[in-house]
């Protein structure tokens, strides 16, 4: 099975989505924080009218808390706005590539109208990838351009 091709051809939609949790502009970040662990997410999507506006992490609570900031802020002065979003038949390619070029975990997914369909994470595609090309994600060595200094076997 070609791995290129299958990346080239096979939609995100394919890959294990998390649920969108979308709050508003306006609700704080402690309040945000709590419906976060509620939901078991580490994803925040701030929408509006269904569209989304921006992305509130677990890494973005953490700047927060490393830098002594106030959890009672609304979202919106701490989110990341407009994120690089997908769509649901964007290929699984292509959120590969927007993830390692932008250094992101999680990504928003959204449907033909724009409207949240799920969030996609990095571990998400890591078990698409391991489930999809099994020999080829086992075989690799721990270390790229690995070589051995002796033959193995008999």
């Amino acid at each position: 099975m070609n791995v290129r091709l299958n990346l080239d051809t096979e939609t995100v939609d394919q890959c294990e989505l998390d649920a969108p949790l979308c709050l508003s502009r306006q609700t704080t970040v402690a309040d945000a924080l709590g419906q976060m662990k509620e939901a078991n997410s580490a994803t925040v999507l701030i929408c509006k009218d269904e569209k989304v506006l921006g992305i509130f992490t677990e890494r973005d609570a953490l700047k927060l808390l490393a830098t002594g900031a106030s959890f009672d802020v609304p979202l919106e002065e701490c989110m990341t706005p407009d994120p690089v979003i997908l769509h649901a038949q964007d290929k699984v390619g292509k959120a590969i590539h927007l993830m390692v070029e932008g250094g992101y975990r999680r990504l928003p997914i959204v449907d033909d109208n724009g409207k949240p369909a799920g969030v996609i994470k990095m571990e998400a595609i890591m078990h698409y990838l391991v489930e999809h090309f099994p020999t080829v994600i086992h075989t690799l060595p721990p270390e790229p351009h690995q070589t051995t200094e002796s033959r193995e076997g008999a």
